[in-house]
């Protein structure tokens, strides 16, 4: 027993050069193989004294480098720790951003995670919760309160936020005051019955068609069909779905607006934005 818990310490650094042993009083250099697997694995064999082998699976991933994350995964990681920062600079606990902001607790707490990303209307909410723009969510907090007069964000630069129903490109990210919110938007969704519930916040969108057709769906209304080039304007306090009508993903150009916090309140529309 004693020789196969000194054997097996040798698994734990497979890829590192390994000190010889000693056993019974005798140097012994470990005898490893590796053997591949058609499962994706690598086999560790190794040899300890009287004869006996011993053997261990090792998943490749544990052999190699970790890969980054991709770009909607550190989207993620990103804007997870910037609203718990948000948060605990507030002084508020989970629950009490919860209340808030109408977001349900396990929600926000994926969110700072990293684990999921949000949907925009919940986004949103969080953004009156904390009585700032979305925009300023959604961006690095800025080093200079210079006003930004002109903002320029290259090609693969722009933020990314999906989920299971679109990828959202939030194009200009780093212009952190903006009434507009432009979005170049890959929609995912294929039914209305994949929607946990319909999209729903104050303002207005624009949405126009760059490839594929869209099917707009308003609820307790009948569907819009949409093809390349085509193009619409819309309440967004209305429960609405976009959903690719083909086989392909269909892409669009989405340009939202939406009032602050307080002129919600001016118009009287605090229950609505929740």
């Amino acid at each position: 027993m004693a020789a196969r818990r000194a054997a097996a310490s040798q698994f734990s650094s497979f890829g590192n050069k390994r000190p010889a042993r000693l056993y019974n009083g005798h140097l012994h250099e470990p005898s490893c193989q590796r053997r591949g697997n058609p499962l994706g694995c690598v086999i560790i064999s190794m040899t300890v004294p009287g004869g006996e082998s011993l053997f261990m699976r090792v998943s490749h991933n544990s052999t190699q480098n970790s890969k980054p994350p991709s770009p909607s995964r550190a989207g993620r990681l990103d804007f997870g720790e910037r609203l718990r920062s948000l948060r605990k600079g507030r002084g508020w606990t989970l629950d009490q951003l919860g209340r808030r902001s109408g977001v349900a607790i396990s929600t926000i707490s994926k969110a700072e995670r990293g684990v999921i990303s949000l949907t925009y209307d919940n986004i949103l909410k969080l953004a009156f919760a904390f009585d700032m723009q979305m925009s300023e969510l959604l961006s690095e907090p800025q080093a200079s309160e210079r006003p930004q007069m002109v903002t320029v964000e290259r090609r693969g630069h722009a933020q990314v936020i999906e989920n299971n129903y679109y990828v959202m490109h939030m194009l200009c990210s780093g212009r952190a005051r903006k009434r507009m919110v432009p979005v170049f938007a890959t929609i995912k969704a294929h039914s209305v019955e994949e929607f946990s519930k319909y999209i729903s916040h104050p303002g207005e969108e624009f949405v126009y068609v760059l490839e594929g057709n869209l099917t707009f769906q308003v609820e307790g209304d009948a569907p819009y069909v949409l093809s390349q080039g085509d193009c619409l304007y819309f309440d967004s306090d209305l429960g609405h779905a976009y959903l690719s009508s083909g086989d392909s993903e269909t892409k669009l150009l989405v340009v939202c607006w939406h009032p602050t916090s307080s002129e919600i309140d001016d118009m009287g529309l605090g229950a609505r934005a929740l």
